[in-house]
């Protein structure tokens, strides 16, 4: 099989569930990948600076998980669980995942978009 290209989305699309503040974690099937986001590192003024806002780059976060299922360094996922309950942000984090909400910017943005769907 020839090798895939990091922008090859996956297919089907994959669900994506993100628990915020106050929401319970769901119980975890064993083909679920989780990725747990941790709170902002320091308070801001206004829009969080870039070391905080890359601790919370879901589009970062997926694509990384998308090409590390592609290397075998993790085992094969039907759905990813974001643990957000650590942050106040799940409702712009949700936002980022769902189609027209935000912007995509470059092709890894665009991949994960089509890679990715937002779960309810």
């Amino acid at each position: 099989m020839p090798a895939l290209s990091p922008y090859t989305p996956l297919s089907p699309p994959v669900p994506v569930l993100v628990i915020g503040q106050g929401e319970p974690l769901p119980a975890l099937l064993p083909t679920d990948a989780r990725i747990t986001l941790e709170p902002a590192l320091h308070a801001h003024d206004g829009a969080a600076c870039i070391a905080c806002a890359a601790t919370g780059d879901i589009r970062a976060r997926l694509f990384d998980l998308m090409q590390s299922l592609r290397q075998g360094d993790v085992p094969a996922f039907s759905r990813v669980i974001i643990d957000a309950r650590a942050r106040d942000d799940a409702d712009d984090l949700r936002a980022l995942i769902t189609p027209g909400q935000r912007p995509l910017n470059g092709m890894r943005d665009l991949t994960v978009a089509r890679s990715f769907v937002a779960a309810r």
